[in-house]
């Protein structure tokens, strides 16, 4: 997998980064967490920072163009993220991430 970072633009008001990258492969279409894993990687972030919007692939092309938003510290994602992307990138069982979104409400 070859990832590129084509946009990077400082997002001061959200305390993150807001990222496009462009992501070539060969075989299966890569994971959430697998594009997390090397955005991470290409910024030098922590994973669990790194919240995927969406990736769409080019079509008749082995190739995937990615948003992302990489955060800053863990309590920001958890404010500003909404429940669904954030159940999304966590690559939990539904029943998990559902549990986990109530535990924190009650906080």
């Amino acid at each position: 997998m070859e990832t590129s970072i084509t946009e990077k633009k400082e997002n001061e008001m959200f305390s993150r980064q807001e990222v496009t990258a462009e992501v070539r492969f060969t075989g299966v279409t890569p994971s959430r967490k697998e594009l997390t894993a090397e955005i991470a990687k290409k910024l030098s972030a922590k994973p669990e920072l790194v919240s995927v919007q969406g990736a769409r692939q080019l079509f008749g092309a082995k190739t995937l163009r990615v948003t992302a938003n990489v955060y800053k510290n863990e309590e920001e994602l958890a404010r500003i993220e909404p429940a669904h992307i954030r159940e999304r990138n966590s690559g939990k069982k539904k029943e998990e991430a559902k549990a986990e979104v109530k535990a924190e409400a009650k906080k």
